[in-house]
């Protein structure tokens, strides 16, 4: 965001590592002379058979047809997936389940259902869609690409202990500057809305001096609290062209409902 220049700029960043942010998105990138800013898991970079658990959930509602049944934490849970609405059934009861909760207990959940799939298709699970380590390195070489952390395994920091906490930052950073021999400044809270990190963990990153850290409130570069708490907007990729540039120019608006809102409160 440095150098000259008036009115609007926009930084664009990329969450999670996926491999076809390279392969697609890259060569855009570079043909509209555009950087990016790459926010790297390194788990499921480092593990190819480990499936983040909303891949895993997306997997069994795109390719299974058959009736998918579980037990997990005592619950019973059984989907008739032939059904539109039992794979979106499927889709509102698990994903909360996975999303504030312990490393332990979410390993565990997804242990059940990845071994529900297992039993019900006869097959191994995919490998997930992350860029690898050396395709990691190549792209740091990019002089469109700034590689930035995103935890180990993609936990909510909200819920972490301080050690846990710890150990996703340092490992995640740490794989990282091993593969691409660069130093890692930035960081982007896993999900980033205001559950997803607090106070403790900010000033946890301010400790480990990252440069600055990103959530994902959608709000203006100026309008952060401290560069912990950096606001981005999330884009969808069902937004027409139009609705990305409408809700760039409207995040002021997100600004004076959310103080609307807290005020009336």
């Amino acid at each position: 965001m440095d150098g000259a220049g008036t009115g609007w700029r926009v930084a664009l960043t990329f969450d999670d590592g996926y491999v076809d942010n390279l392969r697609l998105a890259l060569p855009l990138l570079k043909k509209y002379r555009v950087p990016m800013t790459w926010f790297v898991c390194t788990r499921f970079v480092q593990e190819p058979d480990v499936l983040p658990w909303w891949d895993l959930i997306d997997y069994i509602r795109s390719q299974i047809r058959e009736t998918l049944a579980f037990t997990s934490d005592g619950e019973h849970y059984e989907y008739n997936l032939k059904r539109p609405d039992d794979r979106e059934r499927l889709l509102r009861e698990q994903r909360p389940r996975f999303y504030g909760v312990s490393s332990a207990v979410r390993q565990c959940r997804q242990n059940a259902l990845e071994a529900a799939v297992r039993e019900e298709t006869g097959t191994d699970l995919p490998s997930n869609g992350f860029a690898r380590p050396r395709e990691v390195a190549q792209a740091a070489k990019s002089p469109w690409v700034t590689i930035g952390a995103h935890t180990h395994t993609h936990q909510n920091m909200g819920v972490c202990s301080i050690e846990e906490a710890s150990y996703e930052l340092d490992q995640g950073r740490s794989l990282l500057e091993c593969w691409t021999g660069q130093r890692i400044r930035w960081f982007a809270y896993p999900f980033g809305d205001p559950t997803a990190w607090k106070p403790r963990i900010a000033q946890m990153v301010k400790d480990k001096e990252f440069d600055g850290a990103f959530t994902l409130t959608p709000d203006h570069v100026e309008a952060a609290p401290h560069c912990q708490a950096i606001p981005r907007l999330a884009v969808s990729p069902q937004w027409s062209i139009s609705e990305v540039r409408a809700r760039i120019f409207g995040t002021d608006l997100y600004r004076w409902g959310r103080a609307l809102k807290t005020w009336m409160q």
